[in-house]
């Protein structure tokens, strides 16, 4: 039965038509305007409708026809084919029986398999854009859930506002860097050797600006990266409190880190080398081995260090020159200048 509430004329072989081959707007035009050529009162009882629409399509068809307001634009096969088919998808999709319905085997099965084919597709999309939506926020998520079990265990343990207020800071830093990995991570992950190179890459400049590892052997440098232990802090965190023995060299990755004198604070910024003379001891200048300063983070601040200990059970693996030329560099900076902090 004919569809009485669109053109007549228009079914699915007609559209399979003009899928394969897109006709000219005009010819369009004038296949479902015959006889209106030049007419300001056409009319075709067999083309019209009782409906508002179709009563109104005459109207349009002289303001924009036949005063030429209209321009038709030529586009290749291709193109005419693409958009048919999007066009038809879209309609389709968004409405319900405003297409022409199947009449052949043929037909019932071109329509089956493209609604399958259809909503495969939009399937797979709709998973895809999901999945990059979830990772893009799987960080973001995870801190969040953090923070909601955070205060309510510090709520259960009644810790004072400022202590509850540095801890929700420190994870809305962290959110906020979407940091995946932690240091730590990445050296577990990583094989030893590969991890050193990693690390050298990163801090080896800041080695080579110590006078401890200038003279230093490349080899040594790299065993020196293998053993650093990353470190973070708060903004307020006490790093290095006076008298304490100089037992460990600390190398600035990122943040920044203040040096409380008595007369000043001095600033300390990524990529300096603190303490690193200081990791050899001398028995006869016994002051020379313990810190004269405070030292505080006054950013979240990685911080890599190296001890004592590791120090010399990689020192104690190399040449006794080396060995010799790195004390006498330690001797002559503690004897001149002090301890380095």
């Amino acid at each position: 039965m004919a569809d009485f509430s669109r053109i007549r004329g228009f079914s699915m072989r007609e559209f399979l038509s003009l899928l394969l081959k897109f006709t000219d707007l005009e010819m369009e035009l004038n296949a479902y305007f015959v006889g209106c050529e030049g007419r300001l009162d056409c009319y075709n009882p067999n083309f019209y409708y009782d409906e508002e629409r179709e009563d109104h399509l005459v109207e349009l068809y002289h303001f924009w026809r036949m005063n030429n307001r209209t321009h038709i634009f030529n586009f290749s096969t291709f193109t005419k084919e693409y958009t048919l088919s999007m066009y038809w998808s879209a309609m389709t999709m968004t409405t319900l029986g405003e297409q022409p319905a199947p009449n052949t085997s043929l037909q019932n099965a071109f329509e089956i398999v493209n609604t399958l084919a259809g909503l495969l597709l939009f399937a797979v999309i709709m998973g895809s854009v999901g999945d990059l939506v979830a990772n893009a926020n799987k960080v973001k998520t995870y801190w969040q859930t953090l923070m909601d079990g955070l205060k309510q265990y510090m709520t259960y343990r009644s810790l004072n506002e400022s202590l509850q207020t540095k801890v929700l800071k420190y994870c809305e830093y962290e959110m906020a860097e979407e940091t995946i990995l932690k240091e730590h991570e990445v050296r577990d992950e990583l094989p030893r050797k590969l991890y050193g190179h990693v690390t050298t890459s990163i801090i080896g400049r800041s080695l080579l600006n110590s006078p401890l590892f200038r003279i230093s052997e490349r080899s040594f440098l790299a065993d020196i990266s293998e053993l650093l232990e990353p470190h973070y802090f708060c903004p307020g965190d006490v790093v290095i409190e006076k008298g304490q023995l100089c037992s460990s060299m600390f190398i600035i990755v990122c943040g920044r880190m203040v040096e409380v004198t008595d007369e000043d604070e001095i600033d300390h910024f990524e990529g300096e080398v603190l303490g690193d003379v200081n990791l050899i001891w001398f028995h006869n200048h016994l002051n020379h081995n313990r810190h004269k300063h405070n030292f505080i983070s006054s950013a979240f601040s990685q911080i890599h260090m190296l001890s004592r200990d590791d120090f010399f059970k990689v020192l104690g693996s190399y040449d006794v020159t080396l060995r010799r030329r790195l004390c006498d560099v330690g001797k002559r900076f503690s004897f001149l200048f002090g301890p380095s902090f």
